[in-house]
């Protein structure tokens, strides 16, 4: 009791996504990080193209892609609820050049609706109070499309600290 069952079905190993209940994990990023033994390997930001899969994660069978899109990203706006299982597989039966090793592949089913969000203001002396910080993400299905929608301002920071000051009597 207490660990994550490795179950093995059709020659598949995989966790089923109630076995993470315990941790209360809000989105797909999280219940990944929480699987015995394995390791996000991130993106390599310096490389250009599709050549060559860096990250070890699949979402329903296919890789993540895009400019601006990474593993990390991608399963954080993917609800918790929405995970039916966390599958791993050997990188080397995958027929994808440059993915080796153990991968995940987070098998969903989105709910019609569902979404997660997280707001942390900012306070600080002498300075207006920064009430932007927050992150929404949703996915759902509508007939059959799938969508995945997320905005981020979590990078709202607001710089302008003060030094030391000194008071004199005249």
């Amino acid at each position: 009791p207490g660990l994550l069952q490795l179950r093995e079905q059709d020659g598949v190993r995989f966790y089923d996504a109630s076995q993470f209940e315990r941790f209360a994990p809000r989105s797909a990023l999280e219940m990944v990080r929480v699987v015995p033994g394995f390791r996000l390997e991130e993106n390599n930001n310096d490389s250009r193209g599709f050549g060559e899969a860096s990250e070890n994660v699949l979402i329903n069978g296919v890789r993540v892609s895009g400019k601006n899109n990474d593993a990390i990203r991608a399963l954080g706006q993917i609800t918790a609820s929405s995970v039916l299982r966390l599958e791993l597989l050997d990188g080397a039966t995958l027929n994808v050049p440059g993915i080796s090793g153990q991968v995940i592949n987070v098998v969903t089913q989105p709910d019609r609706f569902s979404g997660t969000w997280v707001w942390f203001p900012t306070f600080r002396e002498r300075m207006d109070d920064n009430l932007m910080n927050a992150a929404i993400n949703t996915t759902g299905k509508i007939r059959d499309a799938e969508y995945t929608l997320g905005v981020n301002n979590s990078d709202a920071f607001r710089g302008g600290g003060w030094g030391s000051q000194v008071f004199r009597d005249a």
